[in-house]
């Protein structure tokens, strides 16, 4: 698998608009695919799900994002990965692709909705424009804050987003539908943020809880007209906090 993303751990210069550790990336024409799947640990279903993003050869061109939903909290267990901006932007998406319901687990590759998913993925899902954008970011007293720039004019109806996940994580879970179960959970979404215009500086709050060295940050723009992905990139956390 050919890799388009560059990542490029520099340390900033100390004129830089950012305090703290810091750290950069950058994108260049890719076939990056963004993969979202929404789950609860409130779903019986869901397991499988978790597992098999889990099992992504993530990396600078296969970025996996996993929102867990709160729909599924009243039957017992609350999730405590759940959030109800997470179960809006799933909304959000199901109008995208035109969906009567929303449901878990879900998976979403670029925008698009992706039943098979239990197949696998193929390179016919990977449509981004391939908008290459540089991300300058820095963590500073337990919140993230980046900002983008290009040397191309901003794409029609483009929006920046940021969020950083979590990986290894493990819950043991004492109510509802998975009483009684173990779950591994990896590239759990715990701070996100968006949608911010490309020319502003935006940031995100980390929970008190995240271990740096499992975390890794993901900025990627997205067409808010039709919610196709136009862009992403990532790097480890870690790099940020070791500059």
């Amino acid at each position: 698998m050919r890799r388009w993303l560059t990542l490029i751990t520099a340390c900033m210069a100390s004129t830089s608009v950012f305090a703290g550790d810091q750290c950069a990336t950058s994108s260049s024409h890719s076939n990056v695919q963004l993969v979202e799947l929404y789950t609860s640990e409130g779903c019986s279903s869901c397991p499988p799900a978790d597992r098999w993003l889990s099992a992504l050869p993530a990396d600078s061109q296969l970025i996996p994002l996993a929102f867990h939903v709160d729909y599924w909290n009243y039957l017992g267990w609350r999730d405590r990965f759940s959030d109800a901006r997470f179960t809006q932007r799933q909304r959000g998406v199901g109008a995208y692709n035109r969906q009567s319901t929303i449901y878990t687990p879900e998976i979403v590759v670029n925008g698009t909705e992706h039943r098979q998913w239990h197949r696998g993925l193929s390179a016919s899902q990977a449509k981004v424009q391939g908008f290459p954008f540089a991300v300058e970011a820095a963590l500073n007293d337990g919140q993230v804050t980046a900002s983008i720039n290009s040397d191309k004019n901003w794409p029609k109806n483009a929006r920046a987003f940021i969020a950083v996940t979590e990986s290894n994580l493990i819950t043991e879970v004492e109510r509802g539908e998975n009483r009684g179960r173990q779950l591994h959970h990896d590239h759990v979404v715990r701070a996100f943020e968006g949608p911010f215009h490309p020319d502003q500086a935006f940031s995100t709050k980390l929970p008190g809880d995240m271990v740096t060295n499992n975390a890794a940050l993901v900025v990627w723009l997205e067409d808010t007209h039709t919610g196709q992905t136009i862009e992403a990139s990532t790097l480890p956390l870690s790099q940020c906090a070791n500059s």
